[in-house]
């Protein structure tokens, strides 16, 4: 018993070392990789990143823990993202609803779920930068810094998920 709690004490205070010493760092990271899209979030998503850490048996193991760290944030920021690109199509939605009562809810309700339908079927690569764009509303610049790809990566996997896109909704 004495033994977990020295070793819980251990991985406490190299968590908080860590913390110390690198979360402005990564702080300023974040907010330079995701921009406005994050803001003032970011130090929530800094904290979040250090709990995950010190989950990660043992810590002092850890070879880089900058790499670690900064791969563990970029993933909460993204699925920031991901859940802020889903508030936007639930909002984008209703907007569709209340414009077009006159078409009816089954009608606009059917359009969503052809498309949701659509965007979920794009390959996940296709999928990320399309939701991205058309539903955080992001640039392709900003697109290429927060997944790490270049802008000409971003380009063409956007000119292909609207090729797929505009395909399915032909058909």
């Amino acid at each position: 018993m004495a033994r977990a709690k020295d070793q819980y004490a251990e991985r406490a205070r190299a968590v908080d070392t860590l913390y110390r010493r690198y979360s402005d760092w990564l702080q300023r990271k974040i907010k330079r990789r995701f921009g406005p899209v994050i803001g003032d979030t970011a130090e929530d998503i800094v904290q979040e990143a250090y709990l995950r850490f010190a989950a990660y048996e043992p810590t002092a193991s850890v070879r880089y823990p900058r790499a670690l760290l900064l791969r563990v944030a970029n993933n909460l920021a993204l699925n920031q993202l991901r859940r802020t690109a889903r508030t936007i199509d639930r909002s984008v939605w209703i907007e569709d609803v209340v414009e077009n009562e006159e078409h009816g809810v089954a009608a606009v309700q059917d359009e969503a779920v052809l498309l949701r339908q659509i965007v979920s079927a794009l390959p996940p690569p296709l999928r990320e930068v399309f939701v991205l764009s058309r539903f955080a509303g992001m640039t392709n610049r900003e697109i290429a810094s927060t997944c790490g790809l270049s802008i000409k990566t971003v380009e063409g996997r956007m000119t292909k998920a609207l090729s797929m896109v505009t395909l399915q909704l032909r058909d």
